[in-house]
């Protein structure tokens, strides 16, 4: 074994000398100095601020005292944490793995007892090989005691509730401390994965030019966060795409943590907006009174202390408190769990006008900006291409419960959600000028949502924010957890030409929950609000905004909470709204159409096409085999159907609360639906029933057989009867695996969908947040017929359905048509970060020449006066 060490290393084999790197550890654990070469290939010096180990100094020579039992395990995990194991120095090209490292965890069973003794565990080589292998290298020097800043920090390496334990080494010595360490192992790992909220990438068309992706972490050991920038490229000539690196081109939280503080740009929303603006700067003189009273409280219930300046610079990234006043940090920024990444670039070039246009050729060159929500209370813009922070924002719903994130047992039990969820933005007329607007909510962390001018979003400033609106200007305002969407809409009555652009969400869950401002009916809403509301005006229902009220079986809301989360909205002529499908937490879906009404009428039994003595009903309820609703909280897709109807698509399932998140406490089968809605106001015939598709009996069903999913041929049209033969009004099939469903949003290419449905792990646990697998699907719309393979990347998010490279046309045929072909690659983005999947996909459709006919008399014609 000894010999084996004994050899010197040899990059190009890809062998590294074990033996020297157990010396470096001993040069950190003994605090004498040893150079060394980082994983970059920069030169350092081994340092360590705390109390040295002197015992330890030459260990490289040393054995622990049992028969061929060295120190070099440490040694190796440590080159393997802080190391390309698969460099790209390797001699073997195809085996290279740039990027990929180790992490090492160790469950010491302490056979002998002797580890239960502090001076004994931390000299063993496995606490040193968890100690020096399984820390986080924020500095990306190999330094365990050093963040980004190149501050000490031993939150790197060491658990924070047992300060000198090393946070991936567990002691145990039963079967029970055995199974429980195992379940902290697996537990840790996923949870430091990536958030499948989603993440973002800069172009939908693939070349060897490549793309950025990004990708948001968290980890709830300090609960911080992570935005990281990957770059994506596509061979030109093969299609092949692969991840160009698999180390980030850049950290948001590295980067965040090299800024002066001072020089942060963070605003925060105003209580009540007024003419002077919605928003202040966040810094102690600018705030207004109630926040600085909130901030000067530990807890909302608590007596000053003096300590409220502190803390807000503490929020903006002073660590100079950190584990002594205040909690201990692994960087500046927080978790990202449920706030899906958004990446903005130039204007679209969609909107064909003269104004729009305009707007476009100004900012085309603006600033790349990418945005995401984090539970340190603040939305951060961070610039696209280097990963400097731009802006951030609070709202103001945000202030009463700051204080908490200060707190020293924070990230022991106290973590709460601020900004979680997910922006959006888009371009708009408001005022008669185009701007660039985002729009967000907070999920968890309130009841409200946002609106800010991110037209040059590295010219941002408390003028930009434009309004907010919660809960305190309509109770029936809930925790907001989808997206919102800018659109626009025709405000006139039919045949009018009066339009105006608005932010449309959906009122999200817990309307109804008495905190001061709450709905007593607790009916879920969709909500529209003018973009161009002034500064400082206040809200009034029908003016300014307007309020879209589903109904609810008070009954089944006894027993089961009501909700709105998504909707999907069809576009008119001149880009307006034409309808709006949602599905709510009772697993109806809705039916609103636009085209037929204006302002006066935009209530849900007008503008629903299916009634009942003039009560809207929906289009469809979502029900499992025995008659239980199942709930809907994804975007419903919305496409081209048969005979100019519309196919609706959609999947059940929640995944919002702790009875979510594990298989064992859901028992429902969820499903997947394609609707056919044929844009008629009928109702089905026999019987009518309470929606205008009276059930899955109406329905092709399908069936799953291992990875296959088969659905018998069927006619589209709106079935008369349950057993009508002749017509079936759309497909649906049940997930097969205990507690599979599906949350997040279908991808469309050509003729076929592909979504990732997720899976909870099958152990109890106290948060939604890690573990659990999923399932990729790929079903043609017209059949429902498919195909599903199981995740390789842990629960999985919405996937990406990219174009790789131009499109492959043939030559005209001889009345002039051709054919083109798209080339899609599918980007699994999950828990355990980005994969490929196989096969690429294909779409061909016909173009050039689609029809002709001759005109005998042409030049006459054309000649005529």
């Amino acid at each position: 074994l000894d010999d084996e060490f004994a050899r010197a290393a040899n990059v190009a084999a890809n062998e590294p000398d074990y033996v020297y790197w157990t010396k470096v550890v001993g040069g950190f654990e003994s605090n004498n100095a040893v150079t060394y070469t980082d994983g970059k290939g920069m030169s350092r010096e081994t340092s360590n601020p705390n109390a040295p180990n002197m015992s330890r100094w030459g260990m490289e020579d040393q054995d622990t005292g049992n028969v061929h039992a060295s120190y070099y395990l440490a040694g190796m995990a440590y080159w393997a944490n802080t190391h390309d194991i698969r460099g790209a120095a390797w001699n073997d090209e195809v085996k290279r793995r740039p990027g990929m490292r180790v992490t090492t965890y160790v469950l010491d069973v302490n056979e002998f007892g002797n580890d239960s003794i502090t001076g004994n565990r931390r000299n063993t080589q496995f606490f040193l090989a968890a100690k020096y292998g399984g820390f986080k290298d924020r500095s990306g020097t190999g330094n365990p005691f050093m963040d980004a800043r190149g501050a000490t920090d031993n939150s790197n390496w060491q658990k924070s509730a047992e300060p000198g334990e090393a946070r991936t080494y567990f002691l145990s010595s039963s079967a029970r401390t055995v199974l429980r360490s195992l379940d902290d192992i697996f537990d840790s790992i996923t949870s430091e994965g990536n958030s499948i909220a989603g993440g973002a990438i800069s172009t939908q068309r693939l070349s060897s030019a490549g793309a950025f992706v990004y990708l948001a972490q968290f980890d709830p050991e300090s609960w911080s966060g992570d935005l990281l920038a990957y770059t994506m490229r596509a061979d030109d000539s093969t299609r092949a795409v692969t991840l160009a690196d698999a180390q980030p081109q850049w950290r948001a939280a590295a980067r965040l943590d090299l800024k002066d503080v001072n020089n942060r740009k963070i605003f925060v929303g105003k209580t009540t907006a007024d003419s002077q603006g919605a928003a202040t700067a966040f810094t102690w003189d600018a705030i207004e009174t109630p926040l600085k009273d909130a901030l000067d409280r530990p807890t909302p219930s608590s007596t000053p202390d003096g300590l409220g300046q502190l803390r807000l610079q503490f929020l903006r990234g002073d660590r100079s408190g950190e584990g002594t006043t205040f909690r201990t940090r692994s960087s500046r920024l927080g978790d990202i769990v449920s706030s899906a990444v958004l990446y903005s670039g130039e204007p679209t070039r969609t909107i064909s006008n003269d104004t729009f246009r305009a707007f476009h050729d100004a900012h085309k060159g603006r600033v790349s900006a990418v945005f995401v929500g984090a539970n340190d209370g603040m939305l951060h813009a961070f610039n696209a291409n280097t990963g400097d922070e731009l802006f951030a924002y609070i709202p103001s719903w945000m202030g009463s419960r700051l204080s908490a994130l200060t707190l020293p047992g924070y990230n022991s039990g106290g973590h709460q959600s601020y900004v979680d969820a997910s922006p959006t933005t888009g371009e708009a007329e408001v005022g008669g000028v185009v701007k660039t607007v985002l729009v967000q909510g907070t999920g968890g962390g309130g009841q409200g949502v946002f609106a800010l001018d991110v037209t040059d979003p590295a010219d941002f400033d408390a003028s930009k924010v434009m309004w907010e609106f919660t809960d305190r200007d309509d109770p029936n305002v809930g925790n907001v957890i989808g997206r919102p969407q800018i659109l626009k809409l025709r405000t006139s009555a039919p045949g009018g030409s009066q339009y105006k652009w608005f932010a449309v969400f959906a009122s999200g869950v817990n309307n109804y929950v008495d905190d001061g401002h709450f709905s007593t009916t607790g009916r879920p809403a969709l909500f529209l609000l003018d973009l161009s509301k002034p500064v400082g005006s206040a809200w009034v229902e029908g003016t300014n905004y307007y309020k879209i009220s589903l109904p609810v079986d008070s009954a089944l809301a006894a027993t089961k909470p009501t909700g709105l989360v998504g909707f999907r909205a069809t576009g008119g002529l001149n880009g307006e709204v034409a309808q709006i499908y949602a599905g709510d937490l009772h697993g109806r879906v809705w039916k609103l159409d636009f085209t037929k009404v204006g302002t006066a009428d935009w209530t849900v039994d007008k503008l629903s096409p299916y009634k009942n003595g003039g009560t809207a009903l929906p289009l469809f309820i979502a029900t499992d085999s025995s008659g239980a609703p199942q709930p809907i909280t994804m975007e419903p897709m919305a496409l081209y159907g048969p005979n100019n109807g519309t196919i609706v698509t959609f999947g059940t399932g929640k995944y919002m609360e702790a009875g979510d998140n594990t298989v064992n406490t859901i028992t429902q089968v969820q499903s997947v639906y394609a609707l056919y809605d044929d844009g008629t106001a009928n109702l089905d015939i026999d019987p009518p029933g309470n929606a205008a598709i009276s059930g899955r009996r109406r329905l092709q069903a399908g069936s799953l057989s291992g990875y296959e999913i088969t659905v018998s041929s069927f006619a589209w049209g709106r079935a008369l009867t349950d057993d009508d033969a002749t017509q079936r009004s759309g497909w649906y099939f049940d997930f097969p695996r205990a507690g599979e469903r599906q949350i997040s949003a279908f991808s469309v290419f050509g003729s076929s969908i592909t979504f990732g449905s997720i899976v909870p792990p099958t152990v109890a646990g106290s948060d939604v947040c890690g573990g659990g697998s999923g399932y990729q699907y790929t079903l043609n719309i017209a059949t429902g017929s498919g195909t599903n393979i199981e995740s390789t990347v842990g629960m999985l998010g919405s996937p990406w359905v990219l174009q790789v490279g131009a499109d492959s046309v043939t030559t005209s045929n001889s009345v002039g048509r051709r054919v083109a072909t798209t080339t899609g690659q599918v980007i699994l983005q999950g828990s355990a970060g980005l994969r490929t999947a196989s096969p690429q996909l294909t779409s061909a459709a016909t173009v050039g020449r689609l029809s002709w006919r001759q005109i005998n008399n042409y030049h006459e014609l054309k000649n005529a006066p």
